[in-house]
């Protein structure tokens, strides 16, 4: 019996330092990516990550590609915390991306809204930016930036800004 709560000890005690050095440390979120690549089956692609998953985290490229679509960010910057991911809340500091880019082949079954926008948990983005965002290489706007709060059910976009060609929108939405 005791040799069990020995080793019940030990094991967690490795768990959690594990868990400390994949969150907590660069090499840490080297190993992460290297995990999720092969998790994915190479279809996520991270280049030149530096930080902690446990924030801030820079990631030069991120991309993604499975079933026809392929998804490319650039210039991400990502500072977000735990201990509110833990009490049930995505509380994050500052999102940036510099590009981002969808391609995805023509399709005739045309696009449905989701039933709801309901999320699971709440979300705060104190600043988030996006510098210009592509579709099947077309732009669709160059500059976004603003702040998102929301309780799961109910979101608010405050301090939007919008540029896309020749207009420019400014305010906010829920």
């Amino acid at each position: 019996m005791r040799r069990l709560a020995y080793l019940t000890v030990i094991v967690s005690s490795a768990l959690i330092g594990l868990a400390g050095w994949l969150a907590g440390s660069q090499s840490g979120l080297q190993a992460a990516i290297h995990l999720a690549g092969k998790a994915t089956g190479g279809q996520l692609h991270i280049e030149q990550a530096s930080g902690r998953l446990l924030g801030p985290l820079d990631i030069a490229t991120l991309r993604w590609q499975g079933a026809g679509q392929q998804i490319a960010a650039t210039g991400i910057h990502l500072d977000w915390s735990l201990a509110e991911l833990l009490h049930g809340r995505l509380q994050v500091a500052a999102l940036d991306i510099a590009t981002l880019r969808i391609d995805q082949p023509p399709s005739d079954v045309p696009a449905a809204l989701p039933a709801d926008l309901q999320l699971p948990l709440a979300v705060t983005i104190e600043r988030l930016s996006l510098g210009q965002a592509d579709y099947n290489g077309q732009p669709l706007l160059q500059q976004l930036r603003g702040r998102l709060a929301s309780d799961g059910r109910q979101h608010r976009l405050d301090h939007l800004q919008l540029q896309a060609g020749d207009v420019s929108l400014a305010g906010q939405a829920s």
